[in-house]
Parts: C-alpha cells; sequence; structure tokens
C-alpha cells in the first residue's frame, strides 16, 4: 500500500535564516544527500539558484553537503551517502503568483512524502501550484504585491525542507517544531524557521560508521 505524508499550511509572511554549523569532528567528512529534481516544465535557473540556496541555509547547522541536479535526458546518477528524489508538481515559477485563481481555503496541502509498506521511501512531491494559490491569497491581506515573490520563494523552500526531513530521517511523525509542523499557523510564520537541535543531531548521523560495542571479559 502506497500512502502520502502531507504538509498543509495557512500562509501569511515567513523567513528563513542563517544559523552557524554544528561542530564536527576533522576526522570525518562531510556527508553528501543528492536532491534529484523534477519539473513538469522548465524552471527559471533564478529560482532553482535562490531555492537551493534558501534551502542550503536552513540546513546549514547540520553540516550536510547538499548536492542539487535536475533530472534530464542523459543525466548520470551521483553517489551519495543518502538520495532524495523531489518532484516539483506544477508551475514552479514566482510570476505563478500573480496568475492563480483565488481560492482562499484554511487549509492547501503543499507538499508530501511516499510511504510504501509503512516505509517511508526517498521520494518528495511539493505541489507548487497550490503554494502560488496560497502566496496569492496574501495579495488581498497585509502582504503587499512587491513582497510576494520573495515569500513565494521562501514558502517553497521551507515546504522541501520539511519533506527533506521525513525522507533523510525516514520518520512520517510530524512535530511541534519550525520545519516538522504538520500545519503552519500565521504566527509561526512570522519568525525565523531553524531546525532544532534534536533534528540537527539525527540528521548528522547520516554518512556517519554505526557505532559497535565491544564487551570484554578481564
Amino acid at each position: 500500500m502506497i500512502a502520502r505524508i502531507a504538509a498543509a499550511a495557512l500562509v501569511v509572511s515567513m523567513g528563513l535564516g542563517a544559523q552557524p554549523v554544528a561542530n564536527r569532528s576533522e576526522d570525518l567528512k562531510p556527508a553528501t544527500v543528492g536532491v534529484t529534481l523534477t519539473f513538469d516544465g522548465k524552471p527559471s535557473r533564478g529560482f532553482v539558484k535562490s531555492l537551493r540556496q534558501e534551502v542550503a541555509s536552513l540546513f546549514r547547522p547540520t553540516g550536510l553537503d547538499l548536492r542539487w541536479q535536475i533530472l534530464e535526458r542523459g543525466t548520470k546518477p551521483g553517489v551519495y551517502d543518502r538520495a532524495v528524489v523531489l518532484r516539483m508538481k506544477g508551475r514552479c515559477n514566482a510570476s505563478a503568483v500573480y496568475d492563480a485563481t483565488r481560492e482562499p481555503q484554511a487549509r492547501r496541502t503543499l507538499g508530501e512524502t511516499i510511504i510504501s509498506d509503512g516505509e517511508v521511501l526517498p521520494i518528495v512531491v511539493v505541489n507548487c501550484d497550490e503554494i502560488a494559490r496560497a502566496v496569492s491569497d496574501l495579495r488581498f491581506q497585509a502582504v503587499g504585491p512587491l513582497a510576494l515573490p520573495n515569500v513565494h520563494l521562501r514558502l517553497t523552500a521551507r515546504v522541501v525542507a520539511h519533506e527533506l526531513l521525513h525522507a533523510l530521517l525516514k520518520n512520517p511523525d510530524h512535530q511541534e517544531t519550525d520545519c516538522a509542523k504538520a500545519l503552519l499557523r500565521p504566527a509561526d510564520l512570522l519568525s525565523v524557521a531553524r531546525l532544532s537541535a534534536g533534528e540537527v543531531a539525527e540528521l548528522q548521523k547520516i554518512g556517519r560508521p554505526s557505532s559497535v560495542g565491544i564487551l570484554a571479559e578481564r
């Protein structure tokens, strides 16, 4: 059976901030995470670059080396400690905000991670059309039209980060932390989003050898 972990959000405004990198042993190279992007339509280079920067800023405390590539004909898969396929569904450009039909809703499903037979798969879907509609709703609230592209980018990055947490930690559960909430409320989005200390610690285990306990008799 295939199921989906869904993240729903009511959007007002949001921001992602840079954070200091947690200390890692000099003997350990940063674990590599391959993020393969697929798009329904060709995105602008500027959007992809900015999205990568926003997500990298949020994940910086983990020390993970996020390596992004757009899946195209002839693309050769890389070798990583962990890999995730990220499908960007719909029209993934900030201009979509101005063309979106107004359909105010209390909740919108913005992203989902695939589960099969109880196992979280490294397959993530981000619904760009729903993100555009959510941001478009803000035109009728306290957000000026010039700010909408930035809000669109930052919201998209936060949804990507949320789903990457599910996929990388192989955990379907939600938590009451900035990036693991199932439901975002306007008050949540007014502050800078950060990974929790626990999330950072779990992500830093990626690529590390499992510790083996040795029992000795004397």
